[in-house]
């Protein structure tokens, strides 16, 4: 009786093993022409496509374990990549300041000609691309470390989003409404905040952090306004508005504990 009692326990643990799926790949794709590129190398990873259109192409490499990532496509010839080398890489998930919204896909595109690229070396790294218009291109390229956070939403057409992150815990947020808007953020070491909102068209913004623990916000809201900030050592804040039109703003701050703030718009009459 004991002999079967063991056996059936055995039976037991090996059909629960079974039913318990290891990494999962859902793709779905609705229209013509449409390329969907799975490559799941650990365990416990999660990705699925959702194509909805013509000539869209996703692509997802995952190599590691525990990663998730989600692609939606709606439109004609976008484009979307993500490239996963490490563990727990998922969505972002924490909110930015300002944002309206958060996406709810690693990478979402509704519109025609949008390119999205996702490129992490690290684990634990959440991140995000939202796109919405035509010829929009996000890129998240070179995420080496852990714990770090990218979100990036764009609505409108041309814009240009650059996020580089090279170190633990920073987090880099982007939102573009407007068109032809352009924005680079630059994270070296940890704990570097930089948030960039873009409201109107062909507006730029550069932050580059190198240090610990900066803080940069810039808002920009109308047209052909320019904004640099730049950021060493640690514990800086940097805090541009720029409201109208053709504004130029430059920040540079080198030490420890500086505070910067900008505000350039229109004489009211």
């Amino acid at each position: 009786m004991k002999k079967l009692s063991i056996l059936f326990a055995v039976l037991l643990l090996s059909l629960s093993l079974v039913a318990q799926p290891n990494n999962v790949s859902d793709v779905i794709q609705d229209g013509d022409d449409n390329i969907a590129d799975v490559l799941q190398k650990g365990d416990l990873n999660t990705a699925l496509i959702e194509q909805y259109g013509y000539l869209n192409e996703a692509i997802i490499g995952q190599i590691g374990n525990e990663n998730y990532n989600t692609t939606y496509q709606e439109g004609e010839g976008n484009y979307a990549s993500s490239t996963e080398l490490g563990d727990g890489n998922t969505f972002a998930t924490p909110e930015p300041p300002n944002f309206e919204f958060i996406p709810l896909w690693k990478q979402f595109q509704l519109g025609d000609g949008n390119v999205a690229e996702i490129d992490v070396v690290g684990s634990y790294n959440n991140l995000a691309q939202y796109q919405e218009g035509n010829g929009n291109v996000a890129v998240t390229a070179t995420i080496a470390g852990s714990q770090n956070a990218s979100v990036i939403v764009q609505q409108g057409d041309g814009n240009y989003s650059d996020v580089t992150i090279e170190g633990d815990d920073n987090l880099a947020c982007n939102e573009q409404r407007g068109d032809f808007n352009e924005s680079q953020i630059i994270q070296f070491d940890q704990f570097n905040v930089a948030c960039v909102s873009q409201l109107g068209s062909a507006n730029y913004s550069l932050v580059d952090q190198m240090g610990i623990a900066n803080e940069s916000y810039v808002k920009q809201s109308g047209f052909g306004n320019y904004s640099t900030v730049e950021q060493h050592i640690g514990g800086n804040l940097a805090e541009v508005t720029q409201i109208g039109m053709d504004h130029i703003s430059t920040v540079w701050q080198d030490g420890l504990t500086n505070t910067a703030v900008v505000v350039q718009q229109f004489a009211t009459p």
